[in-house]
């Protein structure tokens, strides 16, 4: 006999109950008289999907011949391995997410590199950010040194969109997808290079 502890119903309320699970007797449901058994004397009740999951690992039991303590143990395991599996995935999502926010803003001239085009201190940024419809996009923009902490702040928060970039600085390049393209990336390289000292 295997002892199986599921979440059930008590008016409204969820909480652990452990359930026995043996070879039951031909034509009864696995878990008939415990579900019973807690109705009347607790007065909670056991999931439907609960019910049902253990009435198919039975009839799959007879089907094939096999023990149903053990394929009940099984399932457990399995759907256990699934859960871990899924979390271990939303982990890896996460931890890819991190890095793409962390790389989400980049200089890619300084203001050092920029003042002997200009009067004031600028700089040239990368910028991933989404527009409204929450698709991935990349911009380059020229914005005052003085803002970028403001700018970085404002993307690594996702609270920069498409639609209003422009506000943060003059738009260089805008377009879809979460990377520059090296040809884009070149043609700025070599407007905004600083001249070289002879």
């Amino acid at each position: 006999m295997k002892k199986f502890t599921i979440p059930c119903d008590f008016g409204g309320k969820k909480a652990p109950f452990d359930v026995f699970i043996g070879n039951p007797a031909k034509g009864n449901h696995p878990l008939f008289f415990q579900s019973a058994w807690l109705a009347e004397n607790r007065g909670g009740a056991i999931p439907g999907e609960v019910m049902e999951s253990f009435q198919k690992l039975l009839a799959l039991s007879e089907k094939n011949g096999v023990s149903f303590e053990d394929l009940c143990v099984y399932a457990l395991e399995a759907a256990n391995s699934e859960k871990a599996a899924n979390k271990t995935s939303t982990r890896n999502e996460d931890v890819e997410k991190v890095k793409e926010l962390k790389n989400a803003v980049k200089a890619i001239f300084k203001a050092e590199e920029l003042k002997s085009q200009f009067d004031d201190d600028f700089l040239l940024l990368f910028v991933r950010c989404k527009n409204t419809a929450g698709n991935m996009h990349h911009a380059v923009i020229l914005i005052r040194a003085e803002k970028f902490q403001e700018v970085e702040a404002l993307v690594r928060e996702e609270k920069v969109v498409v639609e209003n970039l422009s506000r943060y600085g003059v738009i260089e390049h805008l377009s879809e997808g979460p990377n520059l393209s090296r040809e884009v990336a070149m043609r700025i390289h070599q407007k905004y290079q600083p001249p070289q000292n002879k």
